[in-house]
């Protein structure tokens, strides 16, 4: 009969799409080595015939050993319902991984720490079903632009151009391709020092060139062991994601799904009326750079890989070897496109590559567009900051250069790397509770590695109200006003930086008494623990 009350009093004092356990579940947890899932609730629960009942919420890990999102209330779920930009969401039109509430009710229902890492674990497979399929549909694309250039090429051929000259151009393709994915041939890297030294002011995007025949992607045959290397890879990713509250994999995934939302609105812009010229110069040439669009996307997915849960500034003190390595500057980014490049470089994925990357030439822009990408979203570099800041000028004031040769191809570059800095962010442009899921997140992560001595003396919860609006006037509205500056963006540009102020105010009225309950939650944890 205390069972059933016990049990009662834990649902009618539960949270939907949360886990809830009792003290006697919590030890079995702890048992079974699983602590790090456990957060005390700061408000006691009150059980008929029991009394005060401390509880915890269980905020699991994968079954892969990956990362997780640490919390999934009520809100969450509902923002994540209504915001087109969350990776969690249920999308009736296919743009994001479905079954949203499938996977939270599966985790919610858990009652055993082994249900709870196969709900898990099923989340994980949807994710990495969901980034498979988003790159799929990014390289079929890529694949049919090719075909189609292929096929107006051939009838501009047969107006004149010799078949022997076809003939050489084919077996000169086929050499390329050879010595390219011969499992001894070196992969592009880096020739001038660190990674960060690749880092290019501007990146040129093919030249303009109309389409008359487009191939559809639907009908692109695709090699069925390039499919099944790509599923590969993005599994393989997951395993490369340390566990950690913030950056890890779901993270990825958010901005992943965040990325492919901003390229989309570039490429499907409100402008039927313009001709592809007008569509080619009013993008930058981003609309019609297939390879561009899964640059980003796929740096989106790898840019937190291995990430150790601190900033670049404790990394110089943990990691002296391989900060060194990097020039004691942005760190954890190098690291990321150093090991996720690696793994795409490994024999095991030839395949895929020579289906993306027919020429030489074209693997080297695409590293060219994932170092920028990746490098990007380091937001605190004063030297990266000033870069961009000089380039911007050059680009997209009223003082800009318009018969620069590179004018466009600075401004593309501008808009690429300014999609991946905002959907590295942009929980803080979406729905309130969304942003306040990612604020946790972070805030676990940031304290943690305080309280556990890997972030020196400073608590982070000290200066986190000032911070968050610190971060929003200096950062996030900013960008928000240069994605809608770029006007290449739609009406996303508005929707983000409307949302950006809005929390932003919410932040200012309830921010102080948020920071303060999730430091007595973490306090009161270690206190337990």
């Amino acid at each position: 009969m205390i069972r059933t009350t016990t049990a009662a009093r834990m649902e009618s004092t539960g949270v939907s799409n949360r886990i809830q356990v009792s003290q006697k579940t919590a030890d079995l947890l702890r048992d079974a080595g699983k602590g790090e899932w456990l957060t005390a609730r700061s408000d006691i629960v009150e059980a008929k015939g029991k009394g005060r009942l401390q509880t915890y919420w269980v905020e699991p890990g994968t079954g892969y050993a990956v990362s997780h999102s640490r919390t999934t209330g009520t809100e969450d779920q509902t923002a994540e319902a209504s915001d087109s930009q969350h990776p969690l969401n249920n999308n009736a039109d296919g743009d994001g991984p479905g079954n949203g509430a499938l996977a939270f009710a599966n985790i919610t229902n858990a009652t055993t720490p082994t249900a709870v890492a196969s709900a898990e674990s099923v989340k994980t497979e949807r994710l990495v079903n969901w980034n498979s399929k988003l790159l799929e549909d990014l390289i079929r694309k890529l694949v049919a632009r090719r075909q189609t250039i292929s096929n107006e090429k051939s009838s501009a051929d047969e107006n004149g151009k010799e078949k022997g000259q076809n003939q050489q151009d084919a077996a000169s393709v086929a050499g390329d391709i050879s010595d390219l994915y011969n499992n001894d041939a070196s992969p592009p890297s880096s020739t001038k020092g660190t990674i960060r030294d690749e880092v290019a002011s501007t990146i040129s995007l093919p030249p303009f060139q109309k389409m008359t025949g487009v191939v559809d992607r639907e009908s692109v045959e695709m090699p069925t062991q390039a499919l099944d290397q790509l599923r590969l890879f993005v599994a393989s990713i997951v395993a490369l994601y340390r566990d950690n509250p913030f950056h890890n994999f779901e993270h990825a995934s958010h901005v992943t799904m965040s990325a492919n939302k901003l390229l989309h609105r570039i490429v499907n812009m409100n402008h039927t009326q313009l001709s592809q010229h007008e569509m080619y110069i009013h993008s930058f040439g981003v609309a019609m750079d297939p390879l561009a669009q899964l640059a980003i996307v796929f740096s989106a997915l790898i840019h937190d890989v291995d990430h150790r849960g601190v900033p670049n500034f404790c990394l110089v003190k943990e990691e002296p070897v391989m900060a060194e390595r990097y020039g004691n500057k942005s760190i954890a980014e190098q690291n990321s496109v150093e090991i996720g490049w690696n793994m795409f470089m490994e024999p095991a994925y030839a395949e895929l590559r020579s289906c993306l990357f027919p020429l030489e030439r074209e693997m080297k822009r695409f590293r060219q567009l994932v170092v920028n990408a990746v490098i990007a979203t380091d937001i605190f570099d004063p030297e990266l900051v000033a870069m961009r800041n000089k380039r911007w000028e050059s680009a997209f004031s009223q003082s800009a250069e318009r018969d620069d040769p590179d004018f466009l191809n600075r401004k593309a570059t501008i808009v690429l790397e300014h999609v991946i800095q905002a959907s590295d962010v942009c929980h803080t442009m979406q729905h309130w509770s969304i942003y306040q899921k990612w604020n946790r997140c972070l805030f676990i992560e940031m304290y943690s590695a305080y309280l556990s001595g890997r972030a020196g003396d400073t608590d982070p919860s000290a200066g986190w109200f000032e911070g968050e609006l610190r971060f929003f006037d200096n950062y996030v509205i900013p960008l928000a006003k240069k994605l809608k500056e770029c006007q290449v963006f739609g009406a996303s540009s508005h929707e983000l930086l409307d949302c950006a102020y809005d929390n932003r105010m919410e932040w200012e009225n309830r921010g102080r008494e948020i920071v303060e309950a999730l430091k007595e939650s973490m306090d009161y944890t270690k206190l337990q623990l």
